[in-house]
């Protein structure tokens, strides 16, 4: 059984393009484990700063354009003060269960004079920027509320031109809007007393604390890979066995019917015109 076939043009072609496709499928594999770690880190991060005592937001955070210390994300806070319900937007493209809606923020002004920018929850898409809110407005009056801080997130493009509406979170644009200081990390709200009780208004979900769908992901480019060898494995030995690829019009095993040599034996006239064989040779010929 040889394999020397392999290394014509055409198989060579097969072959390259076999191993580079395993290379980018392990290469897919590999960019899955590494997300799969990250979500991991991400994970163990959440627990190890969820779980931290809970401090004052004013005593933690300085205003936007301060230093604000970046392991402070997914810290829980309590804070108290009066909302700005003028102050309040809504930030555009937010779903919750696959559903589109809006993430409502409203700043909390703080007895110090700053304010704290804070996600009250998700409202269906149904619910546009002018209309009525009121069945889901913030209480009034003083205010206590805890959660999560979060980043700012100033890195997401989008248009900042509607008095209403936000394309996300973004602290410098709330802080040019407003009369106070905004700080530099937003309060993602778990309690608030007074609370606000409403079927449309929804706090936002912790994070996910699983793997998520990487693993798989992972063990299908995996699998993708380990088929693409063996059917091309398969291909070439049942390739071998059969003598090789060899040109139809090259001779040999390969090749057409009635092109190549004479069987051995007598030689027969293939022109019609007499017999060419032993009775000629015996001066024999035909009457």
């Amino acid at each position: 059984m040889s394999f020397r076939f392999l290394l014509r043009p055409r198989w060579l072609a097969w072959t390259a393009l076999v191993v580079v496709a395993c290379v980018v499928m392990l290469n897919l594999a590999g960019w899955q484990f590494q997300r799969l770690d990250e979500r991991r880190d991400r994970n163990e991060q959440f627990l190890a700063r969820a779980d931290q005592p809970m401090v004052d937001a004013d005593e933690v955070l300085a205003p936007v354009g301060g230093d604000v210390d970046p392991t402070l994300e997914w810290r829980r806070v309590r804070a108290e003060g009066t909302y700005d319900i003028d102050g309040e937007v809504l930030i555009s493209h937010r779903t919750f269960d696959s559903a589109p809606g809006w993430w409502v923020v409203t700043p909390l002004v703080l007895d110090d004079g700053t304010a704290l920018a804070v996600n009250r929850g998700w409202i269906p898409f149904n619910i546009q920027p002018d209309d009525d809110r009121s069945a889901f407005a913030p209480p009034p009056g003083r205010v206590q509320v805890s959660g999560l801080l979060q980043p700012d997130q100033d890195r997401v493009a989008g248009p900042m031109d509607d008095p209403k509406v936000l394309p996300r979170v973004h602290l410098a644009e709330l802080d040019r809007r407003s009369d106070v200081a905004v700080l530099g990390m937003w309060l993602q709200l778990e309690m608030q007393d007074p609370p606000v009780v409403s079927d449309e208004l929804v706090l936002l979900p912790l994070p996910e604390l699983t793997d998520g769908p990487h693993l798989n992901y992972a063990g299908q480019w995996l699998i993708f890979t380990t088929l693409t060898l063996v059917v091309y494995g398969v291909l070439v030995v049942r390739v071998a066995r059969n003598g090789g690829d060899r040109d139809r019009d090259g001779g040999g095993a390969g090749s057409a019917p009635g092109v190549g040599p004479e069987p051995d034996g007598d030689p027969v006239d293939r022109g019609g015109s007499g017999v060419v064989g032993p009775t000629a040779e015996r001066g024999v010929g035909v009457g």
